[in-house]
C-alpha cells in the first residue's frame, strides 16, 4: 500500500492520477523506498492508459548514463 493509505486510498489516489495529463512525482535521491513508490506509479499509470501513453521525464540523469538516453531518442533499441 502506498504511503499511509489504506488499499481503498491508495486505488482512488492511482485512478485520480491515471486522468491527469502531467504527474509531477519527487523523491529523495538516496532513499530505495521513494524509487520504489516511483516505480509502482508509474507501474500503475501504465496499466491504468495503456502501453504506449506514459512518457516519463528524468530531472537527473549521470553523464555516465547519456549515451542511453541518446540512443533511446534516436529510436534505437536500448538494452
Amino acid at each position: 500500500v502506498l504511503g499511509g493509505f489504506t488499499k481503498q486510498g491508495e486505488e482512488t489516489l492511482l485512478n485520480d492520477l491515471s486522468t491527469c495529463d502531467v504527474v509531477f512525482l519527487g523523491e529523495h535521491h538516496d532513499k530505495a523506498q521513494d524509487h520504489t513508490l516511483q516505480a509502482r506509479i508509474l507501474e500503475s499509470l501504465c496499466e491504468r492508459k495503456g502501453n504506449g501513453n506514459v512518457c516519463v521525464g528524468l530531472e537527473m540523469v549521470q553523464v555516465k548514463f547519456q549515451p542511453a538516453l541518446d540512443e533511446y531518442i534516436s529510436n534505437k533499441q536500448v538494452s
